[in-house]
């Protein structure tokens, strides 16, 4: 197995070895709620920024951009599959439900300054 290469020929910096490409074939077998735990995850250093919510969305739609930029997906497909994954039926897997209302209530009380309401 030879060295993985980065575009113009250099080696990959240890802190990259080990990482693979993205599977565009297993983007859409994600788990719905491996999905939402990454979602929850990248929301923690973000809430922290004390830029405030304009600076926090902002940031959050240029981590998108760059992130369609870089892989070659179409925003409006990545968008459609982010979609599909919050809003999907429970289908009895309470744990998931919970974690996509959750994600959504913490944007809503945190971005928009919205009360949440606690069933």
């Amino acid at each position: 197995m030879g060295v993985r290469k980065f575009d113009h020929g250099h080696e990959v910096p240890k802190h990259l070895k080990g990482l693979r490409a993205l599977d565009r074939d297993k983007l859409s077998l994600t788990p719905r709620l491996h999905a939402l735990n990454v979602a929850h995850e990248a929301l923690f250093p973000i809430q922290d920024w004390d830029g405030g919510p304009e600076e926090q969305t902002l940031g959050v739609g240029v981590l998108f951009a760059a992130l369609c930029l870089k892989t070659g997906i179409d925003p409006e497909d990545l968008y459609r599959m982010g979609m599909r994954v919050l809003l999907a039926k429970d289908e009895g897997d309470h744990v998931t439900g919970n974690s996509a209302q959750v994600l959504q209530d913490f944007l809503g009380a945190r971005i928009m300054a919205r009360e949440v309401s606690v069933a």
